[in-house]
């Protein structure tokens, strides 16, 4: 539940910038204008991210179903002109039926690419922009399989992956450095999970896990 309010509170952020730069917007009668100097703008070097949101899982190699959980990221960046560099650690929670429930830890290390800027003749978009990013991360799953007719055949274990991932955000500014932020992405991991022989409900296939994570985030920039 704590998930869900901090991913409509972040919802409700972004939700309220694009409202209020589309009615300053509005009030602009010439086609070139002057930035204003304190709304955040993509030339900022530095850069650190916090994103919430959810976790879906169409293919897991623990079994055929789908999962869904929740995660949360946090990102530092440096940005240079279009291309840069970032370090991520990735906090996710999640569950598959038949049950199994997850917690994985993921780290990142990786590089973005501003694809566009939609221009600079418009208040609303001056300064938004959709990055790129593409990264090889290292995560830590612990499990916990469950037996519904019996106990005894529960299984809980640790497994590490190498893994990549790549995704797409669309960053727009708000004031003094600060932006709202949505995208998503697709990641792709290792993991390795046992089950207990007398599990038959449930059990490990060859393949691998592939996540998507669609999220709302903030960000902030010097």
């Amino acid at each position: 539940m704590n998930y869900l309010i901090k991913t409509i509170c972040l919802a409700v952020l972004l939700i309220s910038t694009i409202v209020y730069a589309g009615e300053d917007s509005q009030n602009e009668t010439e086609t070139v204008f002057q930035r204003n100097p304190y709304r955040s703008y993509y030339t900022d070097h530095f850069w650190l991210t916090a994103n919430e949101g959810l976790m879906w899982t169409p293919v897991s190699n623990l079994q055929t179903t789908s999962g869904i959980g929740t995660g949360t990221e946090f990102q530092i960046r440096f940005q240079l002109d279009r291309w840069g560099i970032l370090a991520e650690y990735h906090n996710q929670n999640y569950q598959i039926w038949d049950p199994a429930n997850m917690h994985n830890e993921v780290y990142g290390l990786g590089a973005t690419f501003r694809i566009f800027s939609p221009g600079e003749h418009n208040r609303f978009f001056s300064g938004s922009h959709l990055l790129a990013h593409l990264e090889a991360v290292y995560g830590h799953s612990d499990y916990l399989v469950t037996d519904l007719n019996s106990s005894a055949n529960n299984t809980a274990g640790t497994s590490t992956s190498w893994g990549g991932k790549g995704g797409v955000d669309f960053f727009i500014p708000i004031y003094f450095g600060f932006w709202g932020y949505a995208g998503g992405e697709l990641e792709y991991n290792e993991f390795q999970y046992k089950v207990s022989p007398s599990n038959f409900r449930m059990h490990p296939s060859s393949g691998s896990n592939l996540n998507f994570l669609p999220h709302v985030g903030i960000a902030f920039s010097i």
